[in-house]
């Protein structure tokens, strides 16, 4: 499985080489980005630390802003994707008691302006299985 800063780093060197592909920027330009990214890359331990030293380097780096928001829109995906997967293991585990309860959770995260965060306010039960499960997966990842 790959690591977060594996990925981070495939995100930056796909852009870097879009970027060049299309004539966009220069190579020492890219050299220069790169390099400050790299600097940074041992600070960072998620994706929102990630996504702030984009942010940060942007103001040096104007050509990072494709890529902020490119970033932008996989983080929304990933919280959407990890809100999804910790529904459908609630929904397995509450099904063969309360089949009421899972289906109208499960209607409820179809709605695309549900979260996790909207999903834990209506239903208190899964608001403390979607805690346990997060706490659970950041001891298996550490």
């Amino acid at each position: 499985m790959t690591t977060l800063k594996e990925n981070m780093s495939k995100a930056v060197c796909l852009f870097l080489a879009e970027m060049l592909r299309t004539r966009k920027v220069k190579l020492d330009r890219c050299a220069d980005i790169a390099a400050e990214i790299v600097n940074r890359l041992e600070s960072i331990g998620s994706e929102k630390q990630f996504l702030d030293a984009v942010k940060e380097l942007e103001f040096e780096f104007q050509e990072l802003k494709t890529l902020k928001n490119d970033l932008l829109q996989v983080t929304s995906m990933s919280s959407r994707q990890q809100m999804e997967q910790i529904v459908r293991e609630y929904a397995i585990q509450i099904l063969p008691h309360d089949p009421k309860q899972s289906i109208l959770l499960l209607e409820e995260a179809l709605k695309s302006e549900s979260t996790l965060i909207s999903l834990s306010k209506r239903f208190p039960a899964f608001a403390k299985f979607a805690e346990d499960y997060l706490e659970s997966n950041k001891k298996i990842h550490a």
